[in-house]
């Protein structure tokens, strides 16, 4: 070995030792905000306890058969099912379960980097570690987080089939493919760009004929869905009522909104990072002849860079055909396979400069975004626990509680404990789950408040007072009142949301006519609240 190259391995391994440094300082400061979510981030919200309270059925048959109402497949259900009968249901522990979705993925990149020839995950590290979005969202009671660590795990065990087939490797990529359908709906739409990915992957490498390897993995990871169609089937009968209009425009305002979570330093830094992975997927396309010897790692590059620009639109186009509107935390396992498709295609890089230039943008990203990062962990997910505290002890024989809207509900009655009794509005037989059959039922119903209004009367003639948690919407005064035909509409269809608002208008109006007193005792501040934040009222003093 000459002087040159005894140098040269000096220094790619002091660069490396600094990879693995700054790694492992992001996995650290990763796994501290899992801790301070776990400790600050408070009682569960609706969509955590529509999980928990599924999981709690009975009945295996009548858990497959309700998780209509859920967002997952039944596997994920069966998962917290296993962790509940094992740890217990109490908000510690349902934390705990959600905090080690977290930290999965947090080990699937460092799994992804490793299994593909890199030191440690730095490029995806510099944009998971300090993403609020992914930090929070990836930690809460649901398997967004256990599911972007599967959509990573696919990505590495489908390029490393078709570069060495190996019946071990093809039988890792059927487990991870079909794991993370089971975890995941939406990841069948990732699977299929690391399909394509792979697909790719193969004709750069001049193996062509191995191509065909992920297109049947993926094929098992579709047949793996295919005894839901029955529950697909059903929840087109009532999703309809959630539908809105979505828009390219609206995708990308909550994509860019979810994304910029952060510091304007760890953003910048990120755009830095996305625009030297295209280029250096440009860059390893134009040079993919020369030096035979680096062609797979410039198709890496290529690949990476593909699939950078693929995810994105493959999986807006999704969304926009299933004309729902989306929430940040839908986007979690975009963002990480977004991430660990960067570093793929930045894992090409060699020279020692492009690899310490790399390094210190991560550190930029790392050190810029750290304190947004670590100030958006004790945001609470909802105060509904503390209302509900709030009429546990304040409560007295003869009051009622009506919470409006209805799917407050299923927080309200985790955490109260009173013998006061409690209605929704509109009324409901099952508050346990997000029951979207039955308020498509009560959206043809005209006089569907009648019954809850005709109890609030009972309750205040008699002296008692009626607890309201959630929206108290009157009719603005000289305005008719709010008037709806049987949906569908024309213009809005069967959209719900025009019916929610009827309902918390009849409310709000009956209470404006027939009480003495409205008393608001809790409200939301202006910033910091939690996405379940809503008021309290206490109303008394019947007037007929």
């Amino acid at each position: 070995m000459t002087a040159n190259q005894s140098d040269g391995v000096a220094t790619a391994d002091r660069i490396r030792r600094f990879e693995l440094a700054f790694a492992w300082l992001a996995t650290a400061f990763a796994l501290a905000c899992f801790a301070r979510f776990y400790v600050d981030a408070g009682a569960l919200w609706r969509d955590e306890i529509n999980s928990v309270n599924l999981a709690a059925t009975p009945e295996l048959s009548e858990l497959v058969r309700r998780s209509e109402f859920e967002s997952f497949p039944p596997p994920w259900t069966l998962l917290l099912r296993a962790w509940t009968s094992f740890a217990g249901g109490s908000d510690g522990s349902l934390r705990f379960a959600g905090v080690l979705g977290g930290a999965s993925l947090l080990a699937a990149v460092w799994l992804a980097a490793r299994g593909l020839g890199r030191a440690a995950p730095v490029v995806s590290l510099a944009v998971l570690a300090v993403q609020p979005e992914v930090l929070r969202w990836s930690s809460t009671v649901r398997a967004y987080g256990l599911g972007a660590c599967l959509g990573v795990l696919v990505l590495l065990a489908l390029l490393r089939v078709v570069e060495a087939p190996t019946r071990t490797r093809v039988l890792l990529a059927i487990v991870a493919t079909v794991a993370s359908v089971q975890v995941l709906f939406q990841n069948a739409v990732l699977v299929a760009v690391a399909v394509a990915g792979a697909m790719l992957l193969a004709i750069l490498r001049g193996e062509a004929r191995r191509a065909w390897i992920p297109v049947a993995i993926g094929a098992a990871g579709a047949l793996a869905l295919l005894p839901y169609l029955g529950v697909i089937g059903r929840v087109r009968e009532w999703s309809m009522i959630l539908e809105q209009e979505v828009t390219l425009a609206s995708l990308g305002d909550k994509l860019v909104g979810s994304f910029g979570a952060t510091s304007k330093v760890a953003l910048a830094v990120w755009a830095v990072l996305a625009a030297a992975a295209l280029a250096a997927g440009v860059a390893s396309l134009v040079r993919l002849g020369a030096e035979p010897e680096r062609r797979a790692a410039r198709a890496r590059a290529i690949v990476g860079a593909a699939l950078l620009v693929l995810a994105p639109l493959v999986v807006v186009a999704f969304f926009l055909r299933l004309s729902y509107p989306t929430e940040s935390w839908y986007y979690v396992g975009l963002f990480a396979f977004a991430a660990a498709s960067a570093e793929l295609a930045l894992g090409a890089l060699a020279a020692a400069k492009a690899r310490l230039a790399v390094l210190a943008l991560a550190c930029i990203a790392l050190v810029g975004g750290a304190t947004s990062a670590w100030s958006a962990m004790p945001q609470k997910l909802t105060v509904v626990d503390q209302l509900a505290a709030r009429v546990t002890s304040e409560g007295k024989p003869g009051d009622l509680v009506v919470v409006n809207p209805w799917f407050l509900a299923l927080t309200f009655d985790r955490y109260y404990v009173g013998p006061l009794e409690v209605l929704t509005a509109p009324p409901l037989e099952d508050r346990t789950l997000h029951r979207y059959d039955l308020i498509k039922r009560r959206m043809l119903e005209t006089q569907v408040m009648a019954p809850v209004l005709e109890r609030i009367g009972a309750v205040l003639a008699a002296g008692g007072r009626v607890w309201i948690v959630g929206d108290l919407n009157p009719t603005p005064n000289g305005l008719p009142p709010l008037r709806l035909g049987a949906p569908p509409r024309p213009g809005s269809g069967w959209s719900a949301l025009a019916d929610l608002f009827l309902w918390s208008t009849r409310l709000g109006d009956y209470l404006v006519a027939h009480t003495t007193t409205r008393q608001l005792v809790y409200a939301p501040g202006e910033t910091g609240q939690p996405i379940e934040a809503t008021t309290l009222y206490v109303v008394q003093g019947w007037r007929p």
